[in-house]
C-alpha cells in the first residue's frame, strides 16, 4: 500500500511538471511562430496545453511507475529464491560461491589472505529431539543473527544446508583468523536461545582454511570441512585450522590443534 501510494504520486508530480514544461514552451513557441495580434491568446493556449498534458501524461507515467515498481518486486523476488535461504535470509551456498569467487579475485590483486570457516551446531540433532524441529529451526534463525553481527569489510557468510554454516572473510594474517573464528565460537556460546521461560544453550564447532591463491570455493569448503571433522571428533565447541600432514604448527596457546587432534585430522584427510 505505502509503494502503491508512492506510485501515485510519482505519477502526479511527474505530470505537474511535465505539463508546466509544455506549457512555458508552448508559450513561447507560439510567440516565435505568429503575430503579436495573437499573443493575447498565448494564455488560452498555455491553459489548454497545461490540462491537455496533464490528463494524458498522467494515467501514462502512473502506468509506467507501476510497471517498473511491479518488475522491481519480482526481480527482488527471483533474487531472493534464488540466493538467499529461506529459513534464515542469509545466502544459500549458490550466492556464496559467486560472493567468494569475487572476493578472491580482488584479494588476489591486493595481495590479501584469505580463509573460508565451516562453522556446525553441535548435538543439532539431540535439539531437534528434545525441543522439536520448531525450536530447532529458532536456534538456527539465533545461530544466522549471530553471524550478521560479524559482517563487516570484506566477508560474507551463508548457510550450506542442515545446520552447517560457512563464513569467509579476506583481509588479515593467519592468527587474526584464528581469533576471528574463536570469537565467532564465543558469541555463539555465551549467546543462549531465549522463547518465552525456556531457554536453549548450543554451542558450534568451526574448522577453517586459509585459501590459496587458485582455491575455488569447492577447495576451501572441502578442506575447512575436514578441520571441521576432526573438531567435532576431539570434543566440539572448538576451533580448528586445516593444515596439511607436511605442514607445523608453532606452539600457540590459543590454538586447539593438539597432538590428538592432529592425528585424528590426518585420518580424516586419509577419509577424503
Amino acid at each position: 500500500m505505502q509503494q502503491h501510494r508512492q506510485v501515485v504520486l510519482w505519477a502526479v508530480f511527474s505530470s505537474l511538471a511535465l505539463a508546466i514544461i509544455t506549457s512555458v514552451a508552448i508559450k513561447y513557441l507560439w510567440q516565435f511562430l505568429f503575430a503579436a495580434s495573437v499573443y493575447p491568446l498565448v494564455h488560452q493556449v498555455q491553459l489548454v496545453a497545461f490540462f491537455v498534458t496533464y490528463v494524458v501524461a498522467s494515467p501514462v507515467l502512473y502506468g509506467m511507475f507501476f510497471m517498473s515498481l511491479c518488475l522491481s518486486r519480482k526481480n527482488k523476488e527471483l533474487f531472493q529464491l534464488a540466493n538467499l535461504d529461506p529459513l534464515t535470509g542469509i545466502y544459500n551456498r549458490r550466492a556464496l560461491a559467486d560472493r567468494f569467487a569475487r572476493l578472491a579475485r580482488k584479494a588476489r590483486r591486493n595481495n590479501m589472505q584469505g580463509m573460508l570457516m565451516v562453522i556446525d551446531v553441535d548435538k543439532f540433532k539431540s535439539i531437534n529431539d528434545e525441543y522439536g524441529h520448531e525450536i530447532g529451526d529458532k536456534v538456527l534463525i539465533h545461530l544466522a543473527d549471530n553471524l550478521r553481527q560479524f559482517k563487516a569489510g570484506e566477508n560474507c557468510f551463508a548457510r550450506l544446508g542442515g545446520e552447517e554454516f560457512a563464513f569467509a572473510n579476506f583481509g588479515g594474517t593467519e592468527s587474526e583468523a584464528f581469533e576471528f573464528a574463536e570469537k565467532i565460537r564465543k558469541q555463539i556460546e555465551n549467546s543462549p536461545v531465549h522463547l518465552g521461560r525456556m531457554t536453549i544453550n548450543y554451542t558450534v564447532s568451526i574448522g577453517y582454511a586459509s585459501v590459496a591463491e587458485n582455491d575455488t570455493i569447492n577447495t576451501a569448503l572441502r578442506n575447512a570441512d575436514a578441520a571441521l571433522y576432526s573438531a567435532k571428533r576431539t570434543g566440539r565447541n572448538r576451533t580448528i585450522r586445516y593444515i596439511t600432514e607436511a605442514s607445523t604448527i608453532a606452539p600457540n596457546d590459543n590454538d586447539l590443534f593438539q597432538v590428538e587432534e592432529k592425528r585424528s585430522f590426518s585420518h580424516a584427510l586419509s577419509n577424503n
